[in-house]
């Protein structure tokens, strides 16, 4: 997997991106809801600290967090553990642009600014 080494470096330098993208939000809400009932599979590419994920996860959704930095997915996984979220959140690292994706399987792809 080619990584460019400055988004590992910009994740473990710190936690960017604290809240869910306006949009990311307002598409969820607007078409899914954000009550907390069982709506379905999602895959975050590029979830980075995890903001959406975190959003997908609290409405309803089974997640798939996706982003090339090590450090990104461990962010992820901590902040899935302490929002006690992790049943719902899987954060798997890997290079979005490289990846074959089943679309299929998911009912939201939700990618802010990664591809």
């Amino acid at each position: 997997m080619t990584v460019d080494p400055a988004w590992e470096a910009a994740h473990a330098a710190r936690a960017w991106g604290k809240y869910p993208h306006p949009a990311a939000v307002e598409f969820i809400g607007r078409y899914y809801g954000m009550d907390e009932k069982p709506k379905g599979i999602a895959l975050d590419i590029g979830a980075g600290a995890g903001a959406c994920t975190w959003m997908l996860a609290k409405s309803g959704f089974i997640v798939s967090a996706v982003d090339a930095s090590q450090s990104a997915v461990n962010r992820v996984r901590e902040m899935s553990r302490r929002e006690k979220i992790s049943p719902q959140v899987s954060a798997i690292r890997y290079e979005a642009a490289a990846m074959q994706w089943p679309v299929e399987f998911y009912d939201v792809v939700l990618d802010v600014c990664c591809l």
